[in-house]
């Protein structure tokens, strides 16, 4: 992945996504600013066991939203497929309607 593309993914994660991020960076001691902004770190100065280890996290990152993505779309066929216009009214006994 080039620098660009590991810039534009790490800005597009949501936060625990980053502070995952931000672990790695301290893991290898890199400098990076923070502010109120955001916090703020050159990627061109990166060793390439920083780069790789981010790599492999955004991968991973990538999996588990691709996971949990299919996971949802086949939650909501279910939904569709199995109680989409069910009766609620379930009758056990003829004097008993739950």
């Amino acid at each position: 992945m080039s620098l660009i593309q590991t810039k534009e993914k790490i800005e597009s994660l949501h936060r625990p996504y980053q502070i995952q991020i931000l672990r790695i960076l301290k893991k290898h001691d890199v400098d990076f600013n923070e502010n109120r902004n955001g916090v703020f770190f050159n990627l061109a100065k990166l060793d390439e066991a920083t780069l790789t280890d981010i790599d492999k996290y955004l991968s991973y990152v990538d999996q588990q939203i691709n996971f949990l993505s299919e996971h949802e779309k086949q939650k909501d066929l279910y939904k569709e497929n199995y109680f989409k216009n069910v009766d609620h009214n379930i009758t056990i006994n003829k004097d008993l309607i739950l």
